[in-house]
């Protein structure tokens, strides 16, 4: 650790950013906690079908994905990456509140203009990836990325546990208490949802920006060249198979909360444990995730985090039970707190800094086209498939048509994970990773300690190599 007073002005500068995107990350997250999560819960209080919610699920991240391209144009553009970041953080703050006003002035179209107004904050969050993955890849150095934005990531998770029950809870009382008056407690929420995303603008706008230098006109491309190379760019290829992944993911991730608060009457009360299970198995494993994806590469946490997202779907079928749900949400927690940190750190392990906005925003395009077509096939599929599935001389009988649908998605689940072997290669120089049974005990030993002894504050940034170039878009 290198102490304060041997530091050069840059590094101090950068040393207060890691502490100001800590507070920004876990103001923000107060915002998932209390209004992203509870969108879903909102549209079905609206009255949405399981086709609308597969649309909502949908087409609000694919557009968001689709201002990236604007947004990275304009990071190269401008090359002030805090004047893009600032004012689409603002405006995603003053989205929140009107959507309390939706039955009242649209009635029957409440749903169709809620969809709307969730792909306009979907679009703002979004139009701030490219600028910020640049800005924070300056910032951090590529040796702590693993182990600093698990940390942050860990942070923040705790926060979105701490809005998720308070979410629950205001809308629990309101539905008990005051049935009549249940769209009040959306407001209340989403309300703490528009304060809380101010105050992370707030911080945001006390980040160091390290000076940024677009890629050489001659390096710049557009994104039908960025498909046109998958062949022989290993990114690209990335690109390509973790879409496919989140097609086949999406295909029936929608539909969880339609599952467990439509079929099987879960009240806001158990849907706030489920989904704070979840969020808490991520802050239980992510430290373990950052130093293995560090050690043992993000590829292999990819692969192995993978099987389980894939075979996941299936143990939906054995039990409708309470506790049952509860510990499926905390096993998948945990899974896809690896595969979503591998996936963000294989990308800043892939791209040179001066491409990193415009190839962020390439990637978040291709990734929620996947989103897209596989929620808009699961919406049309959750109608349509039976609940009962013929095998041969076995036939399954399902108390919901929807795990149908979760087993066809476990199956594209499994063979998308086919191709992560051959479609993409591990970019650092790692360990071999040890066997399943030594990697299980060390990760319980490993999470148990960081539990009780792990503090959520981000680690100094430290000296280190330079960043390799090899293999990089």
């Amino acid at each position: 650790m290198v102490h304060p007073a041997d530091m050069d002005a840059g590094e101090r500068l950068r040393e207060k950013s890691l502490v100001y995107s800590l507070r920004d990350g876990m103001a923000w997250s107060v915002m998932v906690g209390c209004g992203e999560n509870y969108i879903g819960a909102y549209a079905l209080f609206l009255g949405a079908s399981t086709l609308q919610m597969g649309i909502l699920s949908s087409l609000p991240p694919f557009l968001g994905a689709l201002s990236q391209t604007v947004s990275a144009w304009l990071t190269d553009l401008i090359r002030f990456r805090r004047k893009i970041i600032l004012p689409a953080a603002v405006f995603q703050g003053t989205l929140w509140l009107p959507l309390f006003f939706l039955p009242g002035l649209f009635g029957d179209q409440s749903v169709p203009v809620f969809i709307g107004l969730a792909a306009l904050l979907a679009a703002a969050g979004h139009f701030i990836s490219p600028p910020w993955n640049s800005l924070m890849g300056d910032v951090v150095h590529p040796d702590r990325r693993g182990i600093y934005f698990a940390r942050r990531n860990r942070a923040c998770h705790v926060v979105t546990v701490i809005a998720v029950a308070l979410g629950g809870t205001i809308l629990h009382v309101f539905k008990t208490e005051f049935p009549d008056q249940q769209a009040y407690g959306f407001l209340a929420i989403f309300a703490i949802a528009s304060a809380a995303r101010f105050v992370s603008a707030g911080y945001l706008s006390l980040q160091y920006e390290p000076p940024y230098h677009p890629a050489p006109k001659e390096l710049q491309f557009g994104y039908l060249a960025f498909l046109r190379s998958m062949r022989r760019s290993n990114f690209a290829r990335f690109a390509a198979v973790i879409a496919l992944m989140n097609f086949s993911i999406h295909v029936s991730a929608p539909f969880f909360i339609v599952y467990i608060l439509r079929d099987l009457h879960f009240s806001y009360l158990q849907f706030t444990a489920v989904t704070s299970l979840m969020v808490l198995s991520q802050i239980l494993t992510l430290a373990f995730w950052g130093r293995t994806t560090d050690r043992f590469g993000n590829k292999w946490a990819l692969v192995v985090s993978g099987v389980v997202i894939s075979v996941a779907p299936f143990f939906l079928t054995v039990s409708a039970a309470f506790p049952y749900i509860a510990a499926f949400a905390f096993f998948v927690g945990a899974a896809g707190a690896g595969y979503n940190l591998a996936t963000a750190n294989y990308v800043f392990d892939a791209v040179s800094p001066p491409q990193r906005a415009r190839c962020v925003a390439y990637f978040s395009v291709t990734n929620s086209a996947g989103f897209l077509l596989g929620g808009l096939l699961g919406g049309w599929l959750g109608d349509r498939l039976p609940a009962a599935l013929d095998l041969g001389l076995t036939r399954f009988h399902f108390s919901s048509p929807l795990l149908t649908l979760f087993c066809v998605s476990g199956c594209l689940r499994l063979a998308a994970l086919l191709l992560f072997r051959p479609a993409f290669r591990e970019l650092r120089s790692v360990e071999r990773a040890p066997d399943a049974g030594c990697l299980f005990r060390i990760a319980f030993f490993r999470t148990t300690i960081d539990a009780r002894f792990e503090p959520l504050a981000p680690p100094r940034l430290e000296k280190g190599a330079n960043e390799e170039e090899d293999g990089r878009t």
